[in-house]
């Protein structure tokens, strides 16, 4: 056989590769600038989010950090866990700040490390040796930081060292587990230890499967797992997980059930709405304080704990199984 010449070669071997067509040039060029875009979006909302007006405090030696979207969905609630706190350890202090996750996720790295740097000067600067922490994320975020010496505790894991008493029971509900919980299961073990405590009917309680998508999720996969749970209540420990899923269950966060906080519904909010609540927030946490320099807090009438301090679970490894 004759060996082929070039001028022989078929048109398909010598032809030039083509180019994507341009509506896919196009549409690859919009997808990065959407992205850079919304990365460089993050970062101004984490920056304006850790300005002086909308944060309150900077770190003691031990703290309650309740995190951005519980204090964006009810800054009372969020004050009522913190008297609880305070009625037991009159030491601790609030911390109202941002963990710096949302730059994790969703912005640059070199932003990331801007943010995980400026929580480990301010843990440094003000000597904070443990931190009481209400929403997983943070959880994850602070532990990720690897500060020496800092402890994590869980807020939940501390409500349910309470003997809260007889509650009436009722109607049954259904657990979402949050994304973080997934990651650092104690936060599963605390939540099922208050859910016993507080006599909620958690009929998946025990289920290490998840009913739901992470609440960011909107495909049509998603969707049919939410349209799937019409008609039962839902119980979480998020406060992003409560107002995303408020849409189409019925939701409540369990610090709701804890302190029986009104308000089955929290009106999720857009970027202007929470910034608002921080504002908001910071100035209630002002006029507390003010009102704790003007009585002191061993004169003023608090419940004394009913049950003896217990060790609490400190998060150290994301990966524990409870």
């Amino acid at each position: 056989m004759q060996p082929t010449t070039p001028a022989q070669a078929s048109p398909l071997a010598t032809r030039a590769p083509t180019r994507p067509p341009v509506r896919g040039r196009f549409g690859a060029l919009a997808r990065s600038i959407g992205e850079r875009l919304g990365a460089w979006v993050t970062d101004l909302e984490y920056r304006l989010r850790v300005s002086r007006p909308f944060t309150f405090g900077r770190g003691s030696g031990r703290v309650f950090y309740p995190g951005c979207s519980l204090t964006a969905a009810d800054p009372e609630l969020v004050m009522r866990a913190f008297e609880w706190l305070r009625a037991r350890d009159p030491s601790v202090s609030l911390w109202s700040d941002c963990c710096g996750m949302p730059l994790e996720k969703f912005a640059s790295p070199g932003a990331a490390e801007r943010g995980r740097e400026r929580t480990r000067r301010l843990l440094a600067d003000h000597g904070t040796r443990e931190i009481i922490t209400a929403c997983g994320n943070c959880t994850v975020q602070l532990d990720s930081l690897e500060v020496p010496g800092l402890r994590l505790t869980s807020l939940y894991g501390l409500l349910a060292e309470e003997d809260w008493g007889a509650r009436p029971i009722g109607d049954p509900a259904v657990v979402h587990h949050p994304c973080s919980a997934r990651i650092d299961r104690s936060q599963q073990a605390h939540f099922r230890a208050l859910a016993g405590r507080l006599h909620l009917q958690i009929v998946n309680v025990d289920d290490p499967k998840h009913p739901l998508a992470c609440c960011l999720v909107t495909s049509p996969a998603a969707k049919a797992k939410r349209a799937a749970l019409a008609g039962s209540r839902l119980v979480t420990y998020c406060a992003h997980c409560t107002m995303a899923f408020q849409g189409d269950l019925p939701t409540r966060h369990v610090l709701q059930e804890t302190f029986g906080a009104p308000g089955d519904r929290w009106r999720p909010r857009g970027k202007v709405g929470r910034f608002a609540q921080y504002l908001r927030f910071a100035r209630i946490a002002l006029r507390d304080l003010a009102a704790r320099a003007a009585s002191p807090l061993q004169d003023r009438a608090l419940p004394p704990p009913t049950t003896a301090p217990r060790a609490v679970t400190i998060v150290r490894s994301r990966g524990d199984t409870p």
